[in-house]
């Protein structure tokens, strides 16, 4: 189940996937808003009464974190699937500046996903 089947105009547009953007704080306090984030979506509880979102609905997780001055940037990615590689290659592809690609995560919130589903991609 998805956001489109809870609209009754059905106005939506065929899209490969849907994006969904959330703002999630707490994180100082031992990741607790990811951690809540993930246990919702494991169990069914994030928009349950309108959009049905489940855990199993997530392909991606791409964390914005602290970005610092200079032309190198650092992404890090978990599982990288196609869906990573194709995001990594714009990154690199439509920007000056220089990404160096890690295959290890450090300390973030993506790590409250895999905890939960340990197939879910991730970019930070």
């Amino acid at each position: 189940a998805n956001v489109r089947d809870n609209d009754p105009s059905n106005n939506f547009t065929v899209l490969e996937a849907e994006l969904m953007v959330s703002f999630i704080s707490a994180e100082s306090w031992d990741y607790s808003g990811s951690q809540r984030l993930a246990y919702d979506l494991r169990n069914k509880l994030f928009g349950a009464e309108a959009y049905n979102i489940s855990l199993a609905d997530v392909k991606l997780v791409i964390e914005i974190g602290p970005v610092s001055i200079g032309n190198t940037m650092y992404l890090h990615s978990h599982n990288a699937d196609p869906t990573v590689q194709n995001v990594t290659s714009y990154f690199t592809d439509t920007s000056d500046l220089r990404f160096v690609s890690k295959d290890t995560l450090p300390p973030s919130s993506l790590h409250s996903f895999y905890r939960e589903q340990a197939n879910i991609s991730g970019l930070l």
